[in-house]
């Protein structure tokens, strides 16, 4: 079993189908967009849905806007996982 400053070192990569690879970097960048392209308005509007519940959730949606999920909080959150020993989390603030 790694220490658990060995697990925070070492990337975590996401298991949702469609997260980048970060296109093949060795530590995942600091993603600074906050608005993200789609091919339509409707394929945009369609992951607002998903991402606010209103729709079926057969996938986790796709980023939309960076104060509802980016690549680095999807990161975060992988290291805290494994560092807790979880299957899942979940980061929120308020």
């Amino acid at each position: 079993m790694k220490r658990k400053a060995t697990k925070l070192i070492h990337p975590v990569q996401p298991k949702e189908p469609g997260v980048l690879p970060h296109f093949g970097a060795a530590k995942t960048p600091l993603y600074a967009s906050s608005t993200y392209i789609f091919e339509s308005a409707e394929a945009g509007a369609a992951t607002f849905a998903l991402q606010q519940g209103r729709a079926l959730e057969h996938e986790p949606a796709p980023f939309n806007y960076a104060r509802l999920g980016h690549p680095n909080l999807v990161q975060v959150e992988g290291q805290l996982v494994a560092l807790e020993g979880r299957e899942r989390g979940q980061i929120g603030g308020m």
